[in-house]
Formats: structure tokens, C-alpha cells, sequence
């Protein structure tokens, strides 16, 4: 959560500690040790000496390491040493985390039909709905932005709920332009109740055991084996389920929905220990 905000507000010092220093609980090792080494010496080189070579390429530790001791006191050209798909994640997954709580309190404060204020997009601009509008549109064609200087905003209540989210990391809704083009966020709009398409179920077989695989992978497939068999002395019924989503939307979001229940990672790990 901190990192984020590091890098949106030029602190790049403070973004490359974030990284790099010491993880409390974490696991002894090579890494580790490069970590403990850099936070007591801030010796970037005799840091990356000690990083195998094995994870100087795809860890962010190692690459991190690398862009300080090749770029000095460019602390920007460090950062940039890192894949530009993982800073942008730091910033992007910020930027769903204020996306999701403003549309869950929409979707709690207003319900599940389209109001005067919400935005649908239209030839791929964003329109501002007015009341005459709301007969033509249902909640599946609402959409609100992921914050950036490139977008509008609802016109009730959620577009101070944006600005006081934001605020609470000192950041400008009205000033969001960064001087860095890669942390400069344009924003985009998602659609806020998404419908799954091309939807098939149906009751496979019974099964023993919820660790029995329900149906081959590719890689199964790839390999000959054979499909499950049916069986009717299960005490468990397996249920196939198949639809389609767009992009920037989960499978297990709507799983979700559907089975009503859990789907956190401590929770579904849990299962795997029944």
C-alpha cells in the first residue's frame, strides 16, 4: 500500500526501501540476506554480489539492485531497471483498490439500477446520464473510471468519494499528471456488474473426494490421459461450470456470486487441508 504511493509522489528513495528492506517473518536465504546486507550498508554492490545468479534476472530485489549500481544516484534510472509491467502493477493495483470500494459503495447507497450521475460509454466516450436517459440504459452498462487526468467522474456523491479517498494518500483527483510518463495515470473506465456470456453447467458425476480432478487441462490432454468417469456411488456432486469473460475480470469473482461463499486465498487454502 505504501509503495504506491512512494512512487506517485516522486518519493523514489522512500519506494526503493520499500523494496528492499528487511521483511519481518521472512524466509532465511540468499535473497534475505542480500536485503539484511543492503538496509545495514546501503552497499548496492557487495548486495548484488551476494544475490545468486539464478534470481539476479527475475527477482526485483536483483534487478533493483543492478539499476542502483549501474545508475548511481539516477534513483529514477534505478527503479526503471525493474520490468515496467511490475512498477506499473504497484500503481495499477492501486488504482483498482480505490476503483473497487467506490463502486461497492455505489452499488450499496443506490442499488443495482442505472441513476441520474452515472457514466456509460458511448462510442467509446464516457456520458454523463440524466433522468430522460434511464429507461434506455440497465446497471450493466454502467461504467465508472479507475482514476487518472484523462477521465470524468460520476456526477453524485461518488465523485467526492473519489476525491476523498484520494486525499487520504495526499493525492490531487484534479492534479494527477506525474512528471515521470510511466507513473502518469490516464485512467480508463470498467464496467461496474459484468454478465458472463457463453454460460453452460451441468452435474457431472459423483465423486469421493474433492481432490479428484473434475476434468482433464490441456497439458492432461496433451498427454493422453483419459477423461474422468462418472461415477454414482460419489457422496459429493461435481458441478462443471463454463462462461466467458472480457478482459479485467475474474473467474473467481463470479464463482463467487454464484456458490455464495468464500474465495480469499486463506480460505481456499484451508479447504485444501480438509
Amino acid at each position: 500500500h505504501f509503495l504506491h504511493r512512494a512512487l506517485l509522489h516522486s518519493k523514489w528513495e522512500e519506494a526503493i526501501e520499500l523494496i528492499l528492506k528487511p521483511r519481518e517473518g521472512g524466509t532465511e536465504g540468499a535473497v534475505s540476506a542480500c536485503r539484511d546486507y543492503w538496509w545495514k550498508t546501503r552497499d548496492a554492490k557487495g548486495a548484488l554480489e551476494m544475490m545468486p545468479r539464478r534470481n539476479m534476472s527475475k527477482d526485483i530485489e536483483g534487478r533493483l539492485l543492478e539499476g542502483l549500481v549501474k545508475n548511481g544516484k539516477d534513483l529514477v534510472g534505478a527503479l526503471s531497471n525493474i520490468p515496467r509491467n511490475t512498477r506499473l502493477m504497484y500503481v495499477h493495483s492501486y488504482q483498482s483498490f480505490i476503483w473497487n470500494n467506490i463502486v461497492s459503495r455505489r452499488l450499496q447507497e443506490y442499488g443495482f439500477q442505472p441513476i441520474a450521475g452515472d457514466l456509460v460509454l458511448e462510442e467509446r466516450e464516457a456520458k454523463v446520464l440524466t433522468e430522460e436517459d434511464l429507461g434506455n440504459y440497465t446497471i450493466h452498462d454502467v461504467v465508472f473510471p479507475l482514476f487518472g487526468y484523462d477521465v470524468i467522474y460520476p456526477k453524485h456523491k461518488a465523485e467526492e468519494w473519489y476525491r476523498e479517498m484520494l486525499s487520504v494518500d495526499q493525492l490531487d483527483m484534479d492534479n494527477i499528471r506525474h512528471k515521470v510518463k510511466d507513473y502518469s495515470l490516464s485512467g480508463a473506465y470498467r464496467k461496474i456488474i459484468v454478465k458472463p456470456t457463453n454460460c453452460k453447467w451441468q452435474v457431472c458425476y459423483k465423486v469421493q473426494s474433492c481432490r479428484i480432478p473434475l476434468m482433464l487441462t490441456d497439458k492432461d490432454v496433451l498427454d493422453g490421459k483419459e477423461a474422468p468417469l462418472a461415477s454414482s456411488e460419489g457422496k459429493m456432486k461435481a458441478l462443471k461450470v463454463e462462461f466467458t469473460l472480457p478482459p479485467s475480470t475474474y473467474a473467481t469473482m463470479a464463482l463467487r456470486e454464484i456458490l455464495k461463499t468464500d474465495t480469499s486465498s486463506g480460505h481456499q487454502a484451508l479447504l485444501n487441508t480438509q
